[in-house]
């Protein structure tokens, strides 16, 4: 029975270095990602002035405004942002789900960009509420993604959509919409998947399927 308890406790030393090597490792892979890694409870605030990066893991989080120059945000599976985020830099965001969940600063927009701002967005997820404020009124600007005047955006591999299992709006408005004094070029969606029942306005659509 000594020899049997022995050799337990070595095979339970073994078993507990492993666990230790592999938690060292997967978190020198997941640091490598970025420069700062943001768990549930973290609230967004750039350090750098330029060149930023960071990971959103999986849970909820709040909005932010991106006053980082060159700023990478990326999110893990399960990464949701559910109120506003404002883009007055030039930036990049992949993989972040951006959804309204009855956050007042979120019913109107869910990403705006303002004069300055570009964002480059990819395989990301804008979910409204279906019973949000939409309007078709051109100086509204009530959509899922909003680019206001001097502002540029560009949507890659992106789905747009409410919350209902269908994803539809209800009645007529706009799930992209560009100032109409911007430039033509100022707003373009890509290859991505809109499933609102929505329009978008004085902006290019490219290969989006509805």
């Amino acid at each position: 029975m000594t020899r049997v308890l022995r050799q337990l406790n070595k095979l339970r030393d073994i078993t507990e270095q492993t666990n230790d090597e592999t938690d060292q490792q997967e978190s020198s892979l997941l640091y490598g990602l970025a420069d700062r890694i943001l768990i549930p409870g973290d609230v967004l605030e750039f350090s750098k002035a330029s060149s930023e990066s960071v990971l959103f893991t999986s849970g909820l989080f709040p909005g932010f405004v991106v006053a980082c120059e060159n700023a990478v945000i990326r999110g893990m599976p399960g990464a949701i942002i559910n109120s506003i985020v404002t883009v007055n830099k030039v930036c990049t965001f992949e993989g972040l789900h951006f959804k309204s969940t009855g956050e007042t600063s979120n019913a109107l927009r869910l990403l705006q960009v303002n004069d300055g701002g570009v964002a480059i967005i990819r395989n990301c997820t804008f979910e409204r509420l279906s019973t949000d404020t939409s309007s078709i009124v051109p100086a509204d600007g009530y959509a899922h993604l909003a680019v206001l005047l001097g502002g540029r955006a560009k949507a890659f591999a992106c789905t747009f959509t409410s919350n209902l299992t269908s994803g539809a709006m209800s009645g007529a408005g706009l799930y992209a919409w560009s100032d109409a004094a911007n430039a033509v070029g100022n707003l373009d969606v890509v290859a991505s998947l809109n499933r609102t029942t929505h329009t978008l306005q004085n902006g290019t659509a490219t290969a989006v399927v509805t």
